[in-house]
């Protein structure tokens, strides 16, 4: 092992009273090329926005070459050697590839503010010819593809000497072959002795590129591997995914599936983030839709609810087929999403009594079809009291509320609405226990009024203790489906990432 490089001590990190790193100690060596791996929500992109410099945490010390630091901006992690390149490319798309790389690092003529261009352009040659890209530096940032955004990431970082490169699921949309590429820089900063933290979902990357892997679940250092070998994934998942917690979720037993309300069959998108899925949900039934960061939950939940196009393949509607052009004709058919981003679930500028009863104006209306204020108020209230919304006037416009908050009203707008059939996207994302357990509760009230609920979920646990079955997205395409009872969070987690699921546990 190399010379050790940064160690982090006792880091911790809250977010509105959530902890999410708990008390993290880890070693990062010069050189090294270590993975991170955990569920999401585990903490690994907060552990890593630390040392960035995005986030300062709570508690904890950074020593870098044994002396204590303090990485209180982006700017100064660069300074000390540590750059990231997020999830999504963080560049100006209007500017050039030059322009780009040195945004706000710009090299000009000794102490003058004009920038040195020859110098510029001499440096990214030489960082390009060693990463075997060849780009017009003139070209504008939106005119390329995802590979070569990327590539100018990392030219950028290494035009400013980084000594550790953070990658963060920066894969997740390339093809095989596009992987290789970056994993062929990855050993290329190796040898120049840069350290890579690699993050990602796909086990079979980080056993490929990974000399060592650090395990993080539910905010804590959970283990450490050098390598990941075949004999170690079911170790290194169960890790992940630590125990169910089945008996936590008050899932109703006593529904009984009837007809096929919603069926895709082989449906993709423009994308191909979504690939030939077929899948149905029957009346009476919550089903789960599991999968990784990146594997095409969301991309089709937009498909299901005419938020993006179908390419190829069909929907139906109780047998019918249907095709969905905007969000407001599943609506009207009867289907209705819920985004787990709260932001994107409601009129922004309008109150709770609005946004909770405009989805069914029939339930507030009297018989000469004038909304009943007095219907208005009850209903609203029934809600804000059930779903635990505490210090909400629902006068204000819900711009001016908490996520959480958001999250509650417009769960409280779908179930006042009624329709046939659901698309839950992250529905519990912000809320407190207390709030998690009765949109169960409203969510067993509405399987068993004999609707129809697809849930996506990013945690696993919800996912087995509520659903009747679960389907596995992986790569855009559905690996396995699972009765509730087969259910693990071992056997999704092996599927999610990409194995087949003959791996014996």
């Amino acid at each position: 092992m190399e010379k050790e490089w940064i160690r982090i001590e006792n880091i911790c990190k809250s977010f509105h009273k959530n902890l999410v790193l708990d008390h993290i100690h880890a070693k990062f060596y010069h050189g090294e090329i270590c993975s991170l791996l955990g569920e999401n929500g585990s903490g690994k992109s907060t552990l890593m926005k630390i040392l960035a410099g995005i986030y300062e945490p709570d508690e904890g010390r950074i020593f870098i070459n044994g002396e204590e630091k303090k990485i209180e901006t982006p700017r100064s992690a660069m300074n000390l050697g540590i750059s990231m390149i997020m999830q999504e490319p963080a560049l100006a798309p209007s500017l050039s590839v030059e322009h780009n790389i040195f945004l706000g690092n710009e090299i000009c003529h000794g102490h003058t503010p004009f920038v040195n261009g020859f110098v510029q352009q001499e440096k990214i040659e030489k960082v390009f010819q060693m990463l075997g890209v060849r780009l017009d530096l003139s070209a504008r940032v939106n005119t390329l593809t995802l590979l070569q955004k990327r590539m100018i990431e990392l030219a950028r970082a290494i035009v400013f000497e980084s000594e550790m490169i953070i990658m963060d699921e920066i894969t997740a949309s390339f093809s095989s072959v596009d992987v290789q590429k970056i994993f062929s820089i990855i050993r290329k900063l190796k040898r120049m002795g840069i350290t890579t933290l690699f993050i990602s979902h796909k086990l079979d990357e980080v056993r490929e590129i990974s000399e060592r892997v650090l395990i993080l679940r539910d905010g804590k250092m959970r283990a450490q591997y050098h390598g990941l070998e075949g004999e170690n994934i079911p170790k290194v998942i169960k890790e992940m995914a630590g125990i169910d917690y089945r008996n936590r979720y008050p899932k109703a037993r006593g529904c009984k599936p009837g007809r096929i309300l919603l069926r895709a069959d082989g449906i993709s998108n423009e994308h191909n983030t979504v690939k030939e899925v077929s899948l149905f949900v029957r009346s009476g039934e919550i089903v789960g839709l599991a999968g990784l960061q990146g594997a095409g939950k969301t991309s089709l939940a937009r498909l299901l609810n005419g938020a993006d196009a179908v390419k190829k393949g069909k929907v139906y509607l109780e047998e019918e087929p249907v095709v969905f052009k905007r969000p407001s004709d599943a609506v009207t058919k009867g289907v209705t999403y819920m985004s787990g981003i709260s932001n994107e679930n409601l009129f922004q500028e309008l109150n709770t009594f609005f946004n909770i009863t405009i989805m069914n104006l029939k339930r507030v209306q009297s018989r000469t079809r004038f909304l009943q204020k007095d219907k208005i108020v009850r209903n609203t209230f029934q809600y804000i009291n059930r779903m635990h919304i505490q210090n909400v006037d629902p006068n204000i416009p819900v711009k001016y509320l908490s996520g959480g908050s958001k999250q509650k009203i417009a769960f409280s707008k779908l179930h006042f609405s009624r329709k046939q059939m659901l698309i839950l996207d992250d529905p519990s994302v912000g809320l407190d226990i207390a709030s998690k357990v009765e949109l169960y509760n409203m969510m067993n009230a509405f399987a068993l009024q004999g609707h129809g609920i697809l849930f996506i979920s990013s945690d696993l646990r919800e996912l087995i203790g509520m659903c009747d079955r679960i389907y596995v997205i992986y790569d855009g395409e559905i690996k396995a489906e699972l009765s509730g009872e087969e259910a693990t969070s071992l056997k999704i987690l092996m599927y999610a990432s990409g194995s087949d699921g003959k791996v014996c546990f």
